[in-house]
């Protein structure tokens, strides 16, 4: 399937491991609660596709763009997003334990929940993304920027490359797990109505 176009394609609950789908156009795809364990979608088009629930744990989603997809509460264990494209994802309560994400940029994305524990987040950009309650223990965040980023109750605890961030305009709250040499403005609370 390399390289072709799924452009508006409905898959929910599809079985795709280790499929080869490099350079897939499938921009507002619907691939809900599919499985594509080592799927290779390398430089793929996904943009406004929908993978809520996938199980994408050892893909290779690199140098994809899927800029305004939905990834709510996938599993991507140990995925490959490096160098991808995520600006305004929904990555809301993911599981990304060990997900390599060097130079991807994730700039106003949702990443509420969001668990990536011992995750590979060199030269990232979350700029003005929504980091909060997100676990980034034991993760690698050197030179990552994290510009206005919203991270109430995110866990840095073991987090490696931090005084190399960049956390200019950025926000947290006191539940915020911070080395003690950093410190940021409280965020303001978000308004219910």
């Amino acid at each position: 399937m390399v390289g072709w176009t799924l452009d508006g394609a409905n898959y929910p609950g599809a079985v795709m491991d280790r499929a080869n789908l490099r350079q897939l156009q499938a921009t507002a795809a619907v691939f809900t609660e599919a499985s594509a364990q080592g799927a290779w979608f390398s430089g793929a088009v996904l943009d406004k596709a929908d993978f809520s629930g996938a199980d994408l744990s050892r893909a290779h989603l690199d140098g994809v763009s899927a800029n305004g997809a939905d990834f709510s509460s996938a599993r991507l264990e140990r995925a490959d997003f490096e160098q991808a494209s995520l600006v305004a994802a929904i990555l809301e309560r993911i599981n990304g334990d060990g997900l390599s994400a060097r130079g991807a940029v994730f700039a106003s994305s949702d990443l509420t929940g969001a668990r990536l524990s011992r995750a590979q987040l060199q030269d990232s950009d979350f700029n003005s993304a929504n980091l909060s309650g997100a676990d980034l223990t034991g993760s690698d965040l050197s030179g990552a920027s994290f510009l206005d980023a919203r991270l109430a109750g995110t866990d840095f605890s073991d987090a490696q490359g931090l005084s190399s961030a960049d956390f200019t305009g950025a926000c947290a709250s006191e539940a915020t797990q911070l080395p003690a040499m950093l410190i940021l403005p409280d965020c303001p609370v978000a308004s219910s109505g």
